[in-house]
């Protein structure tokens, strides 16, 4: 799940670049109404992550952002309940309407793609 509204456009587009991939592996990708900074995962309703850390090294080596691991059942499962209530809300991706994006979307995914590794 992903923010439909962006806190910063050219981080969106670098984000937006692996799109793709990931249908094309069969990801389920999801666009909130709205803005999301938290990071939630989720693994066999046993246990969940929740934080702000976007699993890069800038947010490990500069911004010091830090992710809590919860091993309880009964809060990973409300998580996923969360989860699914927003995925309700918001607007799953598929690769054909993903691939209906306008030509200036893609060409500009492609160059912010190049930033990546200083994002």
């Amino acid at each position: 799940m992903l923010p439909g509204i962006p806190d910063k456009k050219i981080v969106y587009q670098v984000t937006k670049s692996s799109i793709q991939a990931l249908l094309d592996c069969g990801a389920r990708v999801y666009l909130y109404p709205g803005f999301l900074h938290a990071k939630m995962v989720v693994a066999d309703d046993g246990i969940a992550t929740i934080g702000t850390c976007n699993m890069d090294m800038r947010s490990f080596q500069h911004h010091y952002e830090v992710n809590c691991m919860i091993y309880d059942s009964a809060t990973a499962k409300k998580c996923r309940e969360i989860f699914e209530a927003d995925a309700v809300e918001s607007l799953e991706l598929t690769r054909e309407s993903f691939a209906e994006r306008g030509i200036t979307d893609k060409m500009s995914e492609q160059v912010f793609r190049l930033f990546t590794p200083l994002l």
